[in-house]
């Protein structure tokens, strides 16, 4: 099933997990795996500690208001064969640029 049909994907950073194996997920699914940074990326694959660096492809991405979601997202999208709302698996750079900005949601 073509779950990432559409989908153009950046890797930023070092995921802990191989990045041949998520290429192959990633295109075995339907998804393109970008060697480089273009305006055709959908989704940069990252982790926090990668976003609190701010290199030049996440300040890049977030000015161009492109997604960025942890690799659980990629993989739990296959296990489950759809794709699964992204909203547990964004990285917001806002926040994490500003750990100690972030305040509670109230109750």
């Amino acid at each position: 099933m073509a779950i990432f049909d559409g989908l153009n994907f950046f890797i930023c950073g070092h995921l802990g997990y191989n990045t041949h194996a998520l290429a192959n997920k990633i295109e075995s699914y339907g998804g393109t795996l970008s060697p480089t940074f273009t305006r055709k990326v959908t989704h940069i694959i990252t982790t926090e500690q990668e976003v609190r660096k701010m290199s030049s492809p996440i300040v890049r991405g977030t000015q161009l208001g492109i997604t960025f979601v942890a690799v659980r997202w990629i993989l739990d999208s296959a296990k489950k064969d759809h794709l699964l709302d992204p909203y547990d698996y964004i990285i917001d750079p806002q926040k994490s640029a500003h750990p100690s900005s972030s305040r509670p949601s109230a109750a």
